[in-house]
């Protein structure tokens, strides 16, 4: 929504497509190969992903060797895989191509994703809308999975006299495929802290897990607790190397995590 209030209120007529990027990548990788089987069809998957990656990390000002970073960084780069067709560009290439032209269909066109509503109002330095100036308190959940062009358009949004109440768990950082690197959480903090003093309490106890779980959580996040009325639970550990003898198996309940 603050990014869409960004684009509007600046004049752009909005054409959303969440599927934009994802079209570009195929048109443009079907473009080098005109076969249209499973494998180019994944290749255009990880252009797009190399391409929406590379926008919310970067932002403005990106170059081929960003691309390039991005995609070795998160297991994309296929420039030198022996089996790659040497007549198709590689994915980083590509999805630096597909990110200049996502930018030209917003700007002459107002086409845009959601990334873009997140990205484009930082990358053209646009107004913040007026309807957030009286702005007094702002909330932020699960701040560990932000990444770079979140966190810098929410405090895009606010000014200097606004209080920040925010959310999350560092143990949690998971979204690395949405941009989010592992430590986002401190991140957050430290911006937190050049916006204002800052008070961080903790949320030490749980309320979803079993004894059992809490007991091997301990391993990891040591000071977690198990709520008072948590039941004593039951654990199997699997080990990696028999985890598809699990799967394999007929039952319909076990829950891997």
């Amino acid at each position: 929504r603050i990014g869409y209030r960004f684009l509007s209120g600046s004049g752009y007529n909005i054409d959303v497509d969440e599927n934009k990027m994802r079209n570009i990548a195929y048109a443009l990788v079907t473009r080098y190969h005109k076969s249209e089987d499973a494998k180019m069809f994944m290749k255009s998957v990880d252009v797009s992903r190399v391409a929406a990656l590379t926008r919310v990390v970067k932002i403005r000002n990106i170059t081929d060797t960003d691309v390039l970073e991005i995609a070795i960084n998160h297991g994309y780069d296929d420039s030198d895989d022996p089996t790659r067709d040497a007549t198709i560009p590689a994915v980083h290439e590509i999805a630096y191509e597909a990110i200049k032209l996502s930018d030209m269909m917003f700007e002459q066109e107002g086409i845009c994703d959601f990334d873009d509503m997140i990205v484009q109002p930082l990358r053209l330095n646009l107004p913040v809308p007026r309807e957030f100036a009286g702005t007094q308190v702002a909330m932020i959940d699960e701040v560990q999975d932000l990444n770079e062009a979140q966190r810098a358009l929410f405090f895009r949004t606010i000014n200097s006299n606004v209080q920040i109440v925010s959310a999350g768990d560092a143990f949690q950082s998971m979204f690395s495929f949405a941009g989010a690197d592992a430590d986002s959480y401190d991140r957050m903090m430290e911006m937190m802290n050049d916006h204002g003093p800052t008070v961080e309490k903790g949320l030490s106890v749980t309320f979803r897990c079993a004894l059992s779980h809490v007991v091997e959580a301990k391993k990891y996040v040591p000071h977690i607790v198990a709520h008072d009325g948590a039941f004593e639970g039951s654990m199997t550990v699997i080990e990696q190397d028999h985890i598809q003898d699990y799967l394999d198996t007929d039952k319909t309940s076990m829950i891997i995590s």
